[in-house]
Order: structure tokens, then sequence, then C-alpha cells
């Protein structure tokens, strides 16, 4: 070892000497920092369970206006086939009138809304019953309508077989329906939501 490396070690541990070392001794250093690094690692914690507290809040909300959208969607679409089929039994299923112009007057009723909702995941967040009914509905009515143009009804009682189904609708499930969507509805406004409003009926 050279001089110079020997003069330079000796100044070295001299000015490590000069230092104060109190500070490192006392018990309150030693608390004070273990404390900062308990709050440090607290705060990351509580940040990151507000974040997935919120991220969950948010993809419940974000269902809930998808639910809310879908339903009303198809209560719109149900209550206007309503109609148009109500329309059509007035004036042609339930009278007794040929073959031919029962076929050119079948009502064509829109399933657009209905059909989408296959393809949808949000579907299944309809409550079962919605989802039985309108599917039910929609078979027994193209049967009903079928039946009707084949002769295999009666007038009279393709009339009363789709005035059934039409009454079944109209007052049991479509008032149902609208009471889930404004329950829904009301959810949302729960959380400061607010929803597009129905459309109003032409008179």
């Amino acid at each position: 070892m050279t001089l110079r490396a020997i003069m330079t070690g000796s100044a070295l541990k001299g000015r490590l000497n000069q230092l104060d070392h109190r500070e490192l001794r006392s018990s309150a250093y030693w608390l004070t920092n273990a404390l900062m690094i308990v709050a440090t690692v607290l705060g990351v914690f509580l940040a990151a369970r507000v974040g997935l507290q919120q991220a969950i809040v948010f993809d419940e909300i974000n269902g809930l206006k998808q639910s809310y959208n879908l339903q009303s969607t198809l209560a719109d679409e149900l209550a206007e086939n309503l109609e148009v089929l109500r329309h059509y039994n007035t004036n042609y299923l339930s009278r007794a009138l040929p073959q031919q112009e029962l076929l050119l007057n079948n009502p064509g009723i829109s399933h657009f809304v209905w059909d989408t909702m296959k393809a949808s995941p949000q579907t299944l967040e309809t409550p079962g019953y919605f989802l039985n009914e309108v599917q039910r509905f929609y078979r027994t009515t193209e049967r009903i309508i079928q039946g009707r143009e084949q002769q295999r009804y009666g007038a009279s009682q393709a009339g009363k077989l789709l005035t059934e189904q039409l009454d079944h609708m109209e007052q049991q499930v479509l008032p149902r329906l609208r009471g889930n969507i404004q329950n829904i509805g009301r959810t949302l406004a729960g959380y400061d939501v607010v929803v597009a409003e129905e459309a109003p009926r032409a008179p």
C-alpha cells in the first residue's frame, strides 16, 4: 500500500469520526422512519382500494345504463307490435276474409330489438320473466297468424286467441317491464346519473 493511499484512508476515517452519529442511535429516529414507511404502504393500499371501489361502481353504473337502454327499447318495440297486432286482429284476423287477403296483410311485426338482444351479453341482466314472456308471446302469435292463414283456425277462434295474448301482454307484462325500467332509472338517479327520458308518443 502506498503512502498516499494510507494518508487518504486516514483522512476519510478522520472525517467519519467527526460526523455526529447520535441521531442514528436515537429511538425517535428509527420510530419516525418506521412510521413513514408504514404510512407510505398504508397510503398505497388505501389508494388502491378506493380505486378498486370506484372501478366496481363504474362497472355497476355502466351495466345499469345498458340494462335501462336495452329494456326501454324492448318495451317500446313490444308496445308498437301490440298496437300493430291489435289493429291487424280487428281488421283482418278475426274477420272472415279470403286466404289471399290475409296473406297480403300479414302484419310483419318488428323483431329488431328482440333479435339484437340475442347477441348482447346485457340480455342476461334482464329478469327471466320478461324474456320468457316476450319469447312465448312472439312464438304464440306467429303460430296463431300462420294457423289462420292456412285455414287451421276459424276467424273467431283466431281472433279470440290473439286477443287473449294481446290483453295479457298489455295488462300484465308490459306494465311490469315499464316498472322494472323505472326502478333501474331510480337506482341510476341515486348515482346522479341522468337517463334519457322516453320520447312522447304520437297521438
